[in-house]
């Protein structure tokens, strides 16, 4: 980190420019993803982050309480014993039980903003697994039909239909596509956190010593304040 990298100016570019991969890292930044450079030149992403105490205590508790609370299914006033409902409170694949698929799924939608699950049927229609996605590594957009826009997510191999996901979201944009993470969100202060740490720790790595000290004399401070300097005499008596 130097003097001068807050005033370097950073590379501008959109979703509209067709030479933009969707790996980008500019890409990830639209989706609440990626690294992000705080104001105080810190590079703040999810793992840094996390490093922040208060963040991992919030995500870790928030998280772990949801995931334990039972989680139900209502059509209307009628709870939905069929389908999907009948997958939110068990093993959702073979390898995922209910609490690690739910305490993932709140965890990365408290950090990046979002949670997207595969929900895979066979050829009836019936369901038969979930499948957590990376959110990072799908592109959701909005496809115009002929009753009423919907979503589509894409990944580097495949387009999902919103009616093959579940689509967790923290907070959405005003277009409803597009989300707002806590972490990106908040970018600037915990930036401000890990720098200060690094700093404490620098000054313990070198015997808690300052770098610098600032020494000043009585007369000059009297001079700066426009105080009238006191003689000798008068102290004495």
């Amino acid at each position: 980190m130097g003097l001068f990298d807050n005033f370097k100016k950073a590379e501008a570019r959109s979703l509209k420019n067709p030479t933009v991969p969707v790996s980008a890292d500019n890409f990830l930044h639209l989706m609440g993803w990626g690294d992000f450079h705080s104001t105080s030149g810190v590079t703040v992403n999810i793992d840094t982050a996390l490093g922040v105490p208060a963040v991992w205590a919030a995500v870790n508790f928030i998280s772990g309480t949801l995931a334990s609370l039972p989680l139900e299914v209502y059509r209307g006033n009628e709870r939905v014993t069929d389908g999907i409902g009948t997958w939110l409170n068990r093993a959702i694949n073979p390898t995922t039980s209910s609490f690690q698929w739910r305490k993932y799924s709140y965890e990365q939608t408290l950090t990046g903003g979002r949670s997207v699950t595969l929900i895979l049927r066979n050829g009836r229609g019936d369901v038969t697994d979930l499948v957590p996605l990376d959110p990072a590594d799908l592109h959701v957009q909005e496809v115009m039909t002929s009753e009423f826009p919907t979503k589509t997510y894409r990944s580097k191999s495949r387009v999902y239909q919103a009616s093959e996901v579940i689509d967790l979201t923290f907070m959405q944009k005003h277009n409803q596509i597009d989300i707002r993470g806590p972490i990106m969100a908040n970018k600037d202060i915990i930036g401000l956190a890990i720098a200060s740490a690094r700093y404490g720790s620098k000054a313990f790595q070198s015997g808690g010593i300052p770098p610098a000290v600032l020494q000043g004399h009585f007369k000059a401070v009297q001079q700066l304040s426009g105080r009238p300097r006191m003689s000798r005499q008068r102290l004495r008596s």
